[in-house]
């Protein structure tokens, strides 16, 4: 589930903030994540050279979730999103970011951002 909710997200977010722009939330999203659950610290969000976010981040979060009981990986999953989800609307809009993702995942955030009177 992580990896395709992954996908689906880099494929309508990396037209809008490019592909390394995407990668680079979402690893930051990851590091965020890790000071509340440790078994994503083996994970590196940072190529060796510092210049690059490794493309097997995913993979490396869908084995750390393999390794935990459903109950946790749906919360650490979670976390990591909604990390990224919130690093994400700083960066282009709660509005933008809400209809992008309602497009990809139409069961996400059914209700949407509040609406401002």
């Amino acid at each position: 589930m992580a990896a395709r909710t992954y996908a689906a997200l880099f494929q309508v977010l990396a037209p809008v903030i490019g592909p390394a722009g995407f990668r680079a939330l979402f690893a930051r999203s990851v590091k965020l994540a890790q000071a509340h659950h440790p078994s994503l610290s083996s994970i590196r969000t940072r190529a060796a050279s510092q210049e690059t976010v490794p493309d097997h981040v995913i993979g490396q979060i869908v084995t750390s979730l393999t390794s935990l009981g459903p109950a946790a990986a749906t919360e650490l999953a979670t976390e990591v999103y909604a990390m990224f989800y919130e690093l994400l609307t700083k960066f282009i809009g709660e509005t933008l970011v809400h209809t992008i993702v309602q497009g990809a995942l139409p069961t996400v955030g059914a209700t949407g951002p509040e609406e401002k009177k």
